[in-house]
């Protein structure tokens, strides 16, 4: 149901959705603008021949930029799936730390994402460009003073923190 992957870089995580998902739903949580920056900082050595080569077919693809946690929520509870459609969420755990810090807020998020795919029979895709993402600690609630890592949080999907390789999780 949920797939993790260790810190990649954004040339990385965009090869592998062209390569390896047939039409996902990508969200992006940050502007059009941003992941545009981000883009062309993460392809120092030819960023415009990757961009050239890849641009038309990232255009085809399903993707909606979320500059907010809301936008986020509301883009998931409101996204029409197709059939066996994969959501590829790109930058939620980072979002989280500048908006909404909190495991309620990022539990609340989560689940509106299962429920949205498995209202299709897709899996999720879990991408941040930072290193070691999962180890970063939330307040139980707001203004709490008890943390608690990413991993564990997604602990509640099946998912080992322990483990940082890609896995996939079945929902039984």
């Amino acid at each position: 149901m949920i797939k993790v992957f260790p810190s990649v870089s954004l040339p990385e995580v965009l090869r592998f959705i062209l390569t390896e998902r047939p039409e996902p739903a990508i969200f992006v949580c940050c502007s059009q603008k941003q992941f545009g920056t981000l883009l062309l900082d993460a392809s120092p050595d030819n960023p415009i021949a990757w961009t050239l080569d890849n641009v038309q077919r990232l255009q085809m693809l399903n993707t909606i930029f979320v500059p907010s946690v809301a936008h986020l929520r509301a883009a998931l509870n409101t996204f029409v799936p197709s059939q066996n459609q994969d959501l590829v969420i790109f930058g939620a755990i980072d979002l989280h730390r500048n908006d909404e810090h909190s495991v309620s807020q990022l539990l609340h998020t989560f689940a509106g994402a299962v429920e949205t795919a498995l209202s299709s029979g897709g899996k999720i895709l879990l991408f941040e460009l930072e290193e070691n993402w999962l180890y970063h600690k939330f307040p139980l609630l707001s203004g709490s003073e008890d943390e608690i890592d990413v991993g564990r949080v997604l602990s509640r999907w099946g998912i080992d923190p322990i483990d940082m390789t890609p896995k996939t999780i079945d929902n039984t």
